[in-house]
């Protein structure tokens, strides 16, 4: 697993292999289609990840934000800012990165699996 320093901060620990308890406890508690909602702390070119108060990061996709089916974003200026509250629904985990995947894309569109 390769660190991203600035999520390790946020999320001490969560892809080491000692977390991995926590990690299958987690997706016991929370099912995929279950809604969460939390708070954009970082954001990347390929999405923005959030904290939804489980001790592990939160993706949401470019592809995966509120209405990008219908208008792209173009440009991170258009992605939720830093601080801001967010909701959407698990639809998938990443095991290898220890990272929920959180889609705001309505349920019938869901690929799962597609991360």
């Amino acid at each position: 697993m390769s660190v991203n320093y600035q999520l390790a901060a946020l999320f001490p620990r969560y892809e080491s292999p000692e977390m991995e308890a926590n990690w299958n406890a987690l997706k016991r508690r929370l099912p995929i289609g279950v809604s969460v909602n939390g708070r954009v702390v970082h954001r990347e070119s390929f999405g923005v990840f959030v904290d939804i108060g489980v001790g592990f990061p939160a993706l949401i996709l470019v592809v995966r934000l509120k209405n990008a089916d219908m208008t792209p974003y173009t440009s991170m200026d258009m992605y939720p800012a830093v601080n801001a509250e967010v909701d959407g629904r698990i639809y998938v985990f990443d095991d290898d990165k220890h990272q929920v995947g959180v889609t705001q894309q309505p349920r019938e569109s869901w690929m799962i699996g597609d991360w």
